[in-house]
């Protein structure tokens, strides 16, 4: 994946978080068109950069506070 498709994948994950819209991991990367394991290394690249994303359990979503 290229630099760009990575950090457009980022900030897609960043919004949907933020507006607890992502759903699984599973079904975040179905609605982006990637796959599941893509989504959680793309989650733990987001958290290396400080920025403080978790799944949610009870809401069954990444969320950002």
């Amino acid at each position: 994946m290229k630099n760009n498709s990575r950090f457009h994948l980022q900030e897609r994950v960043i919004v949907l978080a933020r507006i607890r819209n992502t759903g699984s991991p599973a079904g975040l990367a179905k609605k982006l068109d990637s796959s599941e394991r893509t989504i959680k290394r793309t989650v733990k690249e987001i958290r290396d950069q400080g920025v403080p994303i978790y799944f949610d359990r009870r809401s069954g979503s990444y969320r950002i506070d």
